[in-house]
This record gives structure tokens, C-alpha cells and sequence, in this order.
């Protein structure tokens, strides 16, 4: 058991509304890696004070590398430039968001991946570790933008979520 996010694919994704939701994803993650950010849901982490200001690392969804937003259909002309690699260490071209926090500091959890051809019950355990807050981002808008049919989370209180809707509205500022 431990702090998640839950969230269930829409069988009826159009490809402008998966194209649009890896954009805002993209987006998040170049608002929120490498800088400091609050981090609300600490709260009930014992080792980590509610609003404590902390090093966010987004990385691959193994804890290494960088992360991995599929590029769109369009850009997929060249599969050696694609960005992200596989536990093989083969280049990724599958369609998929793959993201998890900084494995080198023991900042990473479960993964969040999200696929359109997994459109069962889904859920990423971030241990409230400080990439909750760009899971949080994109779980609220994965259902805002069409992509997920329903979200929900462990959070106890508002207050633990507001790191994750402010990446929210300032990525849908920044877009």
C-alpha cells in the first residue's frame, strides 16, 4: 500500500486528443525537471516536511535516462532520433509515456506509463517522492483533455495536491 494515483484510459482517444496530451506531458516535464519545487504532498512522509522545496529529476520510467513521451506519427521519420531507451537500451518508438523520478537519489517509485492500448484500471505509487507532482499534472489532465475517462488519488487533502495542480495550470499557461 502506499500514496497513488489512479486513473482508467478512454477506449475513444482521438489522435488530436493523445497528440495534445503528450504535448502538455512534454511540456510539464520541461517546466518542472531539474528545478526546485514544492513539494505539498510530503505531507505524511515522516522524512519530509509539507512545502518543503525540493530537487525535482524526472527520468526514464526505470529511474535512469531521460523520460519518454512517444513523438507524433509525424515525427517518427527517423527511429534512431527518437528520444528514450528501453531496458534493452534499444531506441523506443512505441506510443506510449513513460516517466518515473531520479533512481540515483532514490527519488523514484513505481512508474507512470500510460498507453492507449491499456485502457484498464491504471495507478502509479509515487511514495509521495517529488515527481508525484508531474504524475499528479498529468493524471488531472489526462482526464481534462479527453485521454483518461476518470482519475482519482490517495491524497488525503487539498493541500497535497496543490503542487500537482499548479504544474497543471502552468503547463496549460505555457502550451
Amino acid at each position: 500500500m502506499g500514496y497513488t494515483h489512479y486513473w482508467e484510459v478512454n477506449k475513444t482517444v482521438t489522435p488530436e486528443e493523445w497528440k495534445n496530451y503528450k504535448a502538455f506531458v512534454r511540456k510539464a516535464i520541461e517546466l518542472i525537471d531539474g528545478t526546485r519545487w514544492s513539494n505539498c504532498a510530503a505531507g505524511d512522509n515522516r522524512d519530509t516536511p509539507i512545502d518543503e522545496i525540493l530537487q525535482v529529476n524526472i527520468r526514464g520510467g526505470d529511474g535512469t535516462g531521460a523520460p519518454y513521451v512517444a513523438p507524433d506519427e509525424t515525427d517518427l521519420v527517423n527511429e534512431e532520433t527518437t528520444a528514450g531507451v528501453d531496458t534493452d537500451n534499444e531506441p523506443m518508438v512505441e506510443d506510449i509515456i513513460w516517466l518515473n523520478g531520479d533512481a540515483a537519489d532514490d527519488l523514484d517509485n513505481e512508474t507512470f506509463y500510460v498507453s492507449l492500448d491499456d485502457t484498464g484500471f491504471n495507478f502509479c505509487k509515487t511514495a509521495r517522492k517529488p515527481y508525484d507532482t508531474i504524475v499528479l499534472a498529468c493524471v488531472i489532465a489526462g482526464e481534462k483533455m479527453g485521454v483518461f475517462k476518470s482519475w482519482s488519488s490517495d491524497a488525503s487533502s487539498r493541500d497535497e495536491m496543490r503542487s500537482g495542480f499548479a504544474l497543471y495550470y502552468k503547463t496549460l499557461e505555457n502550451l
